[in-house]
């Protein structure tokens, strides 16, 4: 099923979501057993969701699901003509995208993801 608010495919996000539950509990574990080691939470999921739902406020004009370099298709992704490949193109404004090629995203989303993660609002100590 796709969350017709943000396109997103909800089996996966509940994936990531119950995938970041039990990666917490599991590295309280490690604490337990490591007292004096210093372990760090980062949160890469909640860290992208916040563009992924209001696009333009982190100045993705072209919105967070269409891709910046495809071939085409929903979401100018298309797996015969991916980005690369012959008949795929790269849009002129690479910042103006979240995502790269359907795959990866670009280096503005990883510039908003990095400054979450390093001025700890998506990083937390365990």
């Amino acid at each position: 099923m796709i969350n017709k608010r943000n396109g997103c495919l909800k089996a996966f996000n509940a994936f990531a979501k119950y995938h970041n539950k039990e990666l917490k509990r599991a590295l309280g574990t490690v604490e337990q057993k490591y007292p004096h080691a210093r372990i760090i939470y980062a949160d890469y999921y909640g860290a992208s969701m916040p563009f992924f739902h209001a696009p333009q406020h982190y100045g993705f004009t072209s919105g967070s699901l269409d891709v910046c370099c495809g071939g085409g298709g929903p979401y100018n992704f298309n797996n015969s003509a991916r980005c690369g490949q012959i008949g795929s193109k790269v849009y002129k404004d690479p910042s103006s995208y979240a995502n790269w090629d359907g795959i990866h995203l670009t280096e503005a989303a990883y510039s908003h993801i990095a400054k979450g993660l390093i001025h700890g609002e998506f990083t937390t100590p365990i």
